[in-house]
Parts: C-alpha cells; sequence; structure tokens
C-alpha cells in the first residue's frame, strides 16, 4: 500500500540570485587609534575605580564603548565587555592587561 504524498507547490527561480555579493566586514574598524600623543594630565581615580563605575553605569548593558589611552601613549576606542584576571575583555576577545592602561572614558 503505498501511498502519494501531496505534492508541493516550489516556485521556480528564473532569475540570477545575486545574495551576498557584497559584503561588509567591521571587525577592523571598530579598533580604531584614536592618536599617539601621550596625556600628562592623570586623573586622580584609579583605573580599577573607573573600570568599576563603567560597569556600574546605566549605559553598560552587555558591552561599552570605551577610549582606552595606554601608558605608551596610545589611545584605543574599543568595545569593552567585561574584566578577568586583571585584564579587560573586548568584543572581539581580546584581553588588554589592566597595569598597561593609564586612563579609560566611556
Amino acid at each position: 500500500m503505498k501511498k502519494k504524498l501531496p505534492t508541493v507547490f516550489v516556485n521556480k527561480i528564473e532569475k540570477k540570485i545575486k545574495n551576498n555579493e557584497t559584503i561588509f566586514y567591521s571587525a577592523k574598524t571598530k579598533e580604531k587609534k584614536i592618536n599617539n600623543k601621550k596625556s600628562n594630565n592623570k586623573s586622580k581615580i584609579s583605573i580599577k575605580t573607573k573600570i568599576d563605575k563603567m560597569f556600574d553605569s546605566p549605559k553598560y548593558i552587555y558591552k561599552i564603548n570605551a577610549t582606552i589611552t595606554m601608558k605608551t601613549g596610545d589611545e584605543w576606542q574599543k568595545n569593552v565587555i567585561g574584566v578577568i584576571d586583571n585584564k579587560l575583555v573586548t568584543i572581539d576577545e581580546e584581553y588588554i592587561p589592566i597595569s598597561e592602561i593609564e586612563d579609560i572614558n566611556y
């Protein structure tokens, strides 16, 4: 007893499909190097305290866009998602040691 299943309507595709012909990959654009000047005005608040305030702020849901100034004078724009073992974790899975950070703004 073979039962025939009902046929399914399949629409014919008569045109060439061009899905994903142009792809935008933004991983390199998320970490922009802002400038290479070393700032002389040091903050009175410790970096650890600033990071704690950053994660307690209402701006932080799962990531926060922060400007990080390193002790070398480099300034980076990163999307920070957390802290593990005295290192900031970015959304691109980069680990930035807190000991190398001079200043952080969000």
